[in-house]
């Protein structure tokens, strides 16, 4: 006995080796699978819904434009028409803009220098029609009258002929107006301007249009 008390002071003592047991790692957590479909449901509705207020939209656009189409008074003198050589966009009459210079041309006597103050031309769809002239020399005014033609050139002016004009002076006959052709070109929409052969330009507005 005291022999091993002898060989427990001279050989250490090992400690019992002592085992502590962990707790086992919590599991990983689920994958997270995203789902677009509510999304994209979200966003056909709402593409619906501003598809239906568009077309809404566009029907009260089109409407708004029939009924502004239908009220717009067609322009006097249409650009198209008048590129298309399409005599019917001269229906009707057309009136002198402002005086211009007149002459009277008398035999063996010098002219006479005066003022348009009136003239007048009216056509039919085929370009067929009257021409009306007032002249003013010397105080009296000359009134003529007589039929007139329009046709297109190839440069893209009508020229308007009319023959010797029958004239009258306070209901008494007064001469004639000489044979004279006009080469009118388009201004606007409202207006024409024509050259006399004489070289003097008229201007002329659809009758009722305000200058």
């Amino acid at each position: 006995m005291l022999a091993a008390w002898a060989l427990r002071q001279v050989v250490p003592q090992v400690p019992a080796p002592q085992v502590t047991m962990l707790p086992a790692p919590p599991p990983p957590p689920p994958v997270v699978v995203f789902d677009p479909t509510p999304g994209l449901l979200r966003d056909v509705r709402t593409a619906q819904d501003e598809q239906g207020r568009l077309s809404a939209t566009l029907a009260s656009l089109r409407e708004d434009l029939a009924a502004k189409l239908k009220a717009c008074k067609p322009p006097d003198l249409p650009e198209d028409g008048w590129k298309k050589r399409d005599l019917a966009v001269l229906e009707g009459c057309w009136l002198l803009g402002q005086e211009t210079s007149a002459r009277l041309k008398r035999t063996g006597r010098p002219d006479v220098l005066g003022v348009t103050t009136a003239s007048r031309l009216c056509f039919s769809r085929d370009g067929r029609g009257t021409f009306e002239i007032s002249n003013r020399f010397d105080g009296a005014v000359d009134h003529c009258q007589g039929r007139v033609s329009a046709v297109y050139q190839s440069e893209g002016v009508v020229r308007i002929t009319h023959p010797n004009l029958p004239c009258a002076r306070d209901g008494a006959a007064a001469g004639h107006w000489m044979a004279d052709t006009l080469t009118c070109r388009r201004l606007d929409d409202t207006r024409a301007i024509c050259r006399h052969a004489n070289g003097v330009e008229s201007e002329f507005r659809r009758a009722g249009v305000a200058q």
